[in-house]
């Protein structure tokens, strides 16, 4: 249908006449009149009215257009494409909101650094390693006589010389080579060629600190765990510690049972070192490092107990979880030790890479030394200041800090990706939801107020063509 009436006044918009006009069969009402645009002829030829009138306009909401799922819901022709699309949002609500609630949960619960103790009914013990501060604990009576036998008569003085060339030349520390000349050095090591005779440094290594060194029940005099009395050398087994020399170490597969007092280990010790390594400034003592399951124990953490003292020592075990692709971390086998790393780079930039060599202590104790030749202790004597240098630098110190696992900035950020991958929505949508309820209020109050409250007024433009007969006449005669 075309207005023609209208034709020549498209443009000029009126409300109160175009839009909207008063009836007398609904005076309380307005009622739309005739449309303020003209209407194609080509909308209304060849589709139904009934069909169109099922469309309904929505650009006047525009936080349908942010609420995905609703503007699919409202668009829908048929009722079970509502139900369906309905049902979706109501789904994805709920998972929306119970999964603010469990982060909620956690941001009160878990806002530090997760500490848990763990009880346990029993726990491992450390690998404890007992070292005598000097490696000079040898059985001397059965090495002299194995040198006068392939040297010959010499006096005690220079057969000690000679075991304490062996022993620095073996790459254990402690020893002052800064007395000896170079002249000296070569004497000495002409000295052990002609004891080691037809033996390689390897064997003749095995000779003096395998077989002839300090013995398990020498070192220890008593073991037990509370009141039961233990055999040591069934709880410890030798080892080699770097720089130090042969050393126990604490099985394990060792525990403790019971409480403090009734499962703790006891250790009574005695001095082996019998040479003339000790001094006024190399006090006799006894190290214990703190190890792990893995073979190399490096030179810290470390204890150092004296003769004749009573030391407690307690541990307390902890357990760090840490995230694997922390640039700090390292899943490779040989940096999965406590000292494992520490131990494996000095020996290959101390001792393998410029010498060419390894200390004999380390053959057969560590697999990546397996193939390398043993050094000649000459080599390590000639170069002992640089191998047994232990200054690390630049200092450096661990730092645990307790920190808060969610910021408001995070909790922001995990609340809209909440929203955003349920329901599609931000901030703006929010903002245009709450407008267009605040619009639908206002709507729905003005037509209340106007439906109800209001007064209505109809007046009738030709009810009264001559002004003079609505003037009242006044009567003078009153």
């Amino acid at each position: 249908m075309h207005y023609s009436r209208h034709h020549e006044s498209v443009g000029a918009f009126s409300p109160s006449t175009d839009l909207y006009g008063f009836s007398g069969n609904t005076s309380k009402r307005r009622t739309p009149t005739v449309p303020a645009f003209d209407i194609p002829p080509e909308t209304t030829a060849g589709e139904d009215p009934k069909k169109l009138s099922k469309f309904y306009c929505n650009c006047r909401y525009l936080w349908l257009r942010e609420l995905h799922g609703l503007s699919t819901t409202m668009m829908s022709n048929s009722l079970e494409e509502k139900l369906f699309w309905s049902f979706v949002i109501v789904v994805c609500g709920l998972v929306s909101v119970l999964n603010a609630n469990a982060f909620l949960g956690n941001y009160y619960d878990r806002s530090t650094t997760l500490i848990t103790f763990v009880p346990v009914k029993q726990i491992t013990y450390p690998a404890l390693v007992f070292c005598p501060k000097n490696a000079d604990g040898l059985r001397y009576d059965i090495l002299f006589e194995d040198f006068v036998a392939n040297v010959g008569l010499v006096n005690i003085s220079t057969a000690d010389s000679v075991i304490q060339y062996v022993i620095a030349g073996s790459g254990f520390d402690n020893v002052d080579v800064s007395q000896w000349t170079d002249a000296y050095k070569v004497e000495l090591n002409t000295w052990y060629d002609k004891w080691r005779g037809n033996r390689t440094v390897l064997e003749m290594f095995d000779f003096i600190f395998n077989q002839n060194g300090y013995r398990c029940d020498e070192f220890f005099d008593t073991c037990w765990a509370g009141s039961q009395v233990l055999d040591c050398c069934e709880v410890f087994k030798p080892t080699y510690v770097m720089l130090r020399g042969r050393c126990f170490r604490l099985t394990d597969n060792y525990n403790q049972t019971d409480v403090d007092e009734n499962s703790k280990l006891s250790i009574r010790l005695n001095n082996v070192q019998k040479g003339t390594l000790s001094g006024r400034k190399n006090k006799t003592q006894v190290v214990m490092y703190m190890g792990d399951a893995h073979p190399e124990v490096g030179i810290y953490p470390r204890v150092y107990l004296n003769y004749h003292d009573w030391n407690r020592i307690r541990f307390i075990q902890r357990r760090l979880s840490m995230l694997s692709n922390n640039p700090q971390c390292s899943m490779a086998p040989r940096d999965q030790g406590k000292s494992t790393c520490f131990v494996y780079n000095w020996l290959m930039r101390v001792v393998v890479n410029p010498l060419n060599c390894t200390v004999p202590y380390f053959k057969g104790m560590l697999q990546y030394v397996d193939d390398v030749a043993t050094c000649d202790p000459l080599a390590i004597v000639n170069d002992y200041a640089r191998i047994t240098s232990t200054m690390l630098e630049p200092y450096h110190y661990e730092s645990y800090s307790e920190i808060r696992l969610t910021t408001p900035a995070g909790f922001i950020s995990e609340l809209g990706g909440q929203s955003g991958l349920f329901v599609g929505c931000s901030v703006m949508s929010f903002v245009q939801l709450i407008l267009s309820i605040l619009s639908l209020f206002v709507i729905c109050a003005r037509k209340i107020y106007v439906r109800y409250f209001s007064l209505a007024l109809s007046i009738d433009l030709n009810a009264h063509k001559n002004p003079k007969d609505s003037i009242p006449v006044h009567d003078s005669s009153q």
